[in-house]
């Protein structure tokens, strides 16, 4: 067992992961000017094409928001002998 004290400071993190296949692939849907712009000859990367537009035009995401439906948090289930 950890004393209270002994987690301090902490912080969440959240990945946003806005062009990897973490996030389904939605780049082609909701950006598709942007999409075909930097789609490479080479064919269909959703992955690529968005990390190319973003860094080609970083200012893009100056002002960027996210809705968050939700936190979970996990815990351990605590088994006491009797």
């Amino acid at each position: 067992r950890c004393s209270s004290d002994h987690f301090q400071n902490m912080r969440i993190v959240f990945n946003l992961a806005f062009c990897g296949t973490v996030a389904g692939n939605r780049y082609f849907i909701d950006c598709p000017k942007q999409a075909e712009l930097f789609t490479k000859a080479g064919g269909w990367d959703p992955v690529g094409s968005c990390n190319e537009w973003i860094k080609s035009e970083p200012e893009e995401l100056d002002e960027a928001y996210w809705k968050i439906r939700g936190v979970y948090v996990y815990e351990r289930e605590m088994k006491f002998s009797t």
